[in-house]
């Protein structure tokens, strides 16, 4: 049996490239530009994209105070994630967008938090849907070196100590 030639190996970068020039990923928008969707979502399953809710000072706020994941300390592929989850329909209860309840998880970990809640409830990575102030509960950092609880403040900065009982962080 006769072998073809070996196919190009592509860097992620000219993954990325070729797979946004394909119609695959969203064109990249210009500073100030709303970034384009809606070439994905058509491709995507209905229901699959939800709006992004997160203010851009908030966004801005989380990725100075998490520039790594919280659970395995990598520094790629990071994402936002509501501790609190916002479920189907959105949750219009206070806390909901705000530094207190979002950490950055890269996109395994992520997926690792969504898909085993009692590990995640353990270590403060995910939260009850009953849970009304985020920032009173602890969250586990690095946890692979043994980690540290800290509490995520509204301000966007960790506490080394739980605020006092019922009130906002």
């Amino acid at each position: 049996m006769k072998r073809g030639a070996p196919l190009a190996r592509r860097t992620p970068l000219e993954r990325r490239q070729w797979l946004r020039a394909e119609g695959w990923l969203p064109r990249q928008s210009a500073p100030g530009e709303l970034s384009a969707t809606s070439q994905t979502a058509r491709r995507q399953p209905a229901g699959w994209h939800r709006k992004d809710t997160i203010p851009p000072k908030v966004r801005r706020l989380v990725s100075a105070r998490d520039p790594w994941c919280l659970r395995c300390g990598s520094p790629r592929d990071l994402e936002q994630h509501h501790r609190r989850l916002k479920q189907a329909g959105g949750d219009p209860r206070p806390h909901t967008d705000c530094c207190c309840n979002l950490i950055r998880l890269c996109t395994g970990c992520h997926a690792w938090v969504h898909g085993h809640r009692a590990g995640a409830e353990a270590h403060g990575w995910r939260l009850p849907a009953e849970t009304i102030t985020p920032g009173s509960d602890g969250v586990m950092r690095n946890s692979d070196d043994g980690g540290v609880t800290s509490w995520p403040s509204c301000g966007g900065k960790w506490l080394d100590e739980a605020p006092a009982d019922g009130e906002a962080a």
